[in-house]
């Protein structure tokens, strides 16, 4: 939550390109690394959907749209819902976060701010208990030639975890560092009224794995244990659980979610591609 008063001291012009650069920090500024980058070249087009503004611009005067008209925009008890921003990590860090919002047409930075923040995050457990219902959980469509394939998957939801089983077969090993492209898509339950609600871009994952507590027990359910990169070879889940009560502490709403995972090598090519569709309510 903040308050703050922004300053628009001339027309700004769509369309609008955001970009959140993050970094990662040890407590006592020792060490930092890159952690993510999210970004959206239709800002825009953000400031008229309700779910970004019930997440980002919940408390704002007067209320943004495009073109930006020159005025004071006052935040009063603003709340931001940061949880597309940082996977909950395995220890205490702080966060460095620059954001900067450029003009598209012309290539100029009309704004640009950093912060130095720490995250600290507490909850009830069990009080929001979530069922996850994997609809799907297949290779994409679209995908040939993939480095990586899944085969006979079956997943079945639980309360506050799912269980799986599934082959993988890697053909070929994923040229590192390994990047990760999330693209996110939030649907009502009657998987009507779908709409873009976050991408998120990861570079180099498997530095990463170690700190994600999802991503690091993922990996040890599969026999044998996957490495990052991916070595060729045949993987087997059989009837494997992976707990989420870890995602409890973010606000996950319920909703039908479909997911694309996409792998990239060091070349931005596409090497493996995941496609998830899973509904998320209360209870079963």
């Amino acid at each position: 939550m903040f308050n703050c008063t922004l300053r628009v001291s001339e027309l700004i012009e769509g369309p609008l390109k955001y970009t959140a650069s993050i970094k990662r920090c040890e407590m006592d500024l020792s060490k930092c690394e890159f952690f993510n980058t999210i970004e959206t070249g239709t800002l825009c087009e953000y400031f008229d959907d309700p779910g970004f503004k019930k997440r980002f611009l919940n408390s704002i005067s007067p209320s943004f749209t495009c073109p930006i008209q020159p005025a004071d925009y006052v935040f009063f008890n603003n709340k931001w819902d940061l949880s597309a921003i940082v996977n909950l990590p395995g220890s205490a860090y702080r966060w460095n976060v620059v954001i900067t919002v450029d003009q598209i047409a012309t290539g100029r930075t009309v704004y640009c701010a950093e912060m130095m923040t720490r995250i600290v995050i507490a909850f009830a457990p069990g009080a929001n208990a979530k069922y996850y219902n994997v609809v799907t959980y297949d290779n994409c469509k679209h995908m040939e030639n993939s480095a990586a394939r899944l085969s006979k998957v079956k997943v079945f939801g639980k309360p506050d975890a799912i269980e799986l089983s599934a082959t993988l077969d890697v053909e070929r090993e994923i040229e590192p560092p390994v990047h990760l492209q999330l693209y996110v898509k939030r649907c009502n339950l009657q998987k009507e009224a779908c709409e873009t609600y976050e991408h998120i871009s990861m570079e180099d994952v498997c530095s990463k794995i170690e700190s994600n507590p999802i991503l690091h027990k993922y990996m040890g359910i599969f026999t044998p244990p996957l490495t990052c990169p991916l070595k060729k070879g045949h993987y087997v889940a059989e009837k494997s659980e992976l707990k989420l009560q870890m995602l409890e502490m973010f606000p996950i709403e319920n909703a039908f979610w479909q997911m694309e995972f996409r792998f990239l090598d060091r070349h931005n090519q596409t090497m493996q591609c995941d496609f998830v569709e899973i509904a998320v309510t209360d209870k079963q």
